[in-house]
């Protein structure tokens, strides 16, 4: 904390591994104390890293990986919604390290890679295992605790897979 707040930070560390340049810069401008040139919100959202567009497959886990999350979404949807709201409380105290396999899981569904994933993208993820559309209304209703039934985020999905 002291470095950032000196303006001292560095991205030397093996969590920095991998991380592209774009990326790099993308976190020192919002890590400049001075806000006169600290990044703007606007300039954040058009920042070369912002824009730039991520394969999905290139993050694609495993197919052992992908027929668990699914076998996880079919059990989670036989459950009472106390034990889903329980769930909900274990799937906020997770951290990043614990999730990061299920964020990349719900890429594969998040075809528009808008952060939701809407019932067609769900439908059209799970078009090769034969459900049936009232299968796959009734996984997708059930995974949407809040009950939008427009879309899930990747907290919703979290919370399935936690199960």
């Amino acid at each position: 904390m002291k470095k950032i707040l000196h303006n001292k930070h560095d991205f030397r560390g093996y969590r920095w591994k991998g991380v592209t340049q774009d990326a790099i810069n993308f976190v020192s401008g919002l890590l400049v104390t001075d806000r006169n040139k600290r990044m703007t919100a606007r300039s954040a959202l058009n920042s070369v890293w912002q824009k730039k567009q991520f394969n999905l497959l290139d993050r694609r886990p495993s197919e052992t990986f992908m027929d668990n999350v699914l076998g996880a979404i079919e059990n989670y949807s036989s459950y009472g919604k106390f034990k889903k709201l329980s769930l909900m409380v274990i799937a906020q105290k997770s951290n990043l390290e614990d999730i990061q396999g299920l964020r990349d899981a719900f890429d594969q569904y998040d075809s528009k890679n808008n952060g939701e994933i809407t019932r067609n993208e769900f439908k059209s993820a799970l078009v090769a295992y034969d459900y049936t559309d009232e299968e796959l209304d009734a996984m997708f209703n059930a995974i949407d605790v809040d009950e939008t039934v427009r879309s899930m985020n990747i907290n919703d999905i979290v919370v399935a897979l936690c199960s």
